[in-house]
């Protein structure tokens, strides 16, 4: 990361440099394989738990799927806020 700017401390930043240039190349390669092989086994289990625990709608509605509209005030606006900062500033700009 020549001329990056990074938020870790440089100590930090050389120890994981060094740390990652002295790993051999078949380990990296073993760990992203099990990686990309775990992948759909994750994906599954976590569609299973959801079902099991009728968790669905509550996933397409996180996920951004809303129901469809009713009433006369149909327009609806998805606001994703993380901080308790975010959220009230989210209030006071769909109030004005």
């Amino acid at each position: 990361m020549k001329g990056g700017v990074s938020l870790s401390p440089p100590l930090a930043t050389a120890i994981l440099r060094s740390a990652i240039h002295h790993l051999p190349v078949s380990a990296i390669f073993l760990y992203r394989l099990l990686e990309i092989l775990g992948l759909p086994f994750l994906v599954v289990y976590f569609l299973l738990r959801a079902l099991k625990l009728r968790a669905i709608p509550a996933v397409r509605a996180a996920s951004g799927f809303l129901p469809a509209p009713t009433g006369r005030r149909g327009r609806r606006h998805l606001v994703a806020c993380v901080s308790v900062g975010e959220v009230l500033a989210a209030v006071e700009l769909l109030r004005g």
